[in-house]
């Protein structure tokens, strides 16, 4: 059904370790950025996201979480480049 790497330290939502067949690896990582992009910068999330803002801790590392998905979303490079990488 596709390609499957069983280093399962790469796994996370940001790389995948299965490309199914009829896709590429890199536009499945295009995908997913675009879909984080879609959904968490969607005006709805943002305002929910504001209102739970209790303390400046917790808007410091919400500030951060949101700048560290942006620039996922927007990068063109690898989130965490492996040797095993077909991308590199």
């Amino acid at each position: 059904f596709g390609d499957f790497e069983e280093d399962w330290g790469r796994m996370s939502s940001y790389e995948p370790v299965f490309v199914p067949k009829d896709l590429t690896y890199d536009a499945l990582v295009a995908a997913c950025r675009s879909m984080y992009r879609s959904f968490y910068f969607r005006p709805q999330a943002v305002l929910n996201y504001l209102r739970r803002i209790g303390s400046l801790g917790r808007l410091v590392r919400m500030a951060m979480g949101a700048l560290r998905l942006l620039f996922f979303s927007l990068s063109t490079r690898p989130w965490n480049p492996s040797p095993k990488n077909p991308a590199t």
